[in-house]
């Protein structure tokens, strides 16, 4: 939902935007959502967002995560391969992208930790035009 709102502002549209997904203790379950057809859906929207960039930086990555991203990574359009970015827990090779004043100490850097509370205020603070949003393109009786 905060995504949702975020891809609205004009800043992120102008800016893009730049995800840091940490994969560590993900629950094995997941892995179901990742077949090629989900991949193949995934790498359409891609194609079809309302921002200028949007970089995805996998971190804490298992060596399972690293076999299925093989698998996977095939389906991708090329777009999307050259915004997808793996880290493992190198952090040296995340901060190439990512400077580490501006990321929270557990990916190596000397921000705090990031504050949900805040991020779950925003998406509270903006319920209407969250369910706007969600509303697009659906009937209303």
């Amino acid at each position: 939902m905060w995504m949702e709102l975020a891809m609205d502002e004009e800043e992120t549209q102008k800016s893009g935007m730049v995800l840091i997904v940490d994969m560590g203790g993900l629950p094995m379950r997941i892995f179901k959502f990742l077949t090629p057809k989900a991949t193949i859906k995934c790498s359409l929207k891609e194609e079809m967002r309302p921002w200028a960039s949007m970089d995805v930086h996998l971190v804490n990555t298992s060596s399972l995560i690293n076999v299925l991203m093989r698998i996977v990574f095939p389906f991708l359009s090329a777009k999307m391969k050259q915004h997808i970015h793996f880290h493992g827990q190198d952090w040296a090779s995340l901060h190439k992208f990512i400077p580490p004043e501006v990321l929270p100490e557990e990916y190596g850097g000397y921000k705090l930790q990031v504050d949900f509370e805040k991020n779950r205020q925003y998406v509270y603070d903006n319920e209407e035009k969250l369910m706007e949003l969600l509303c697009l393109g659906y009937f209303k009786p």
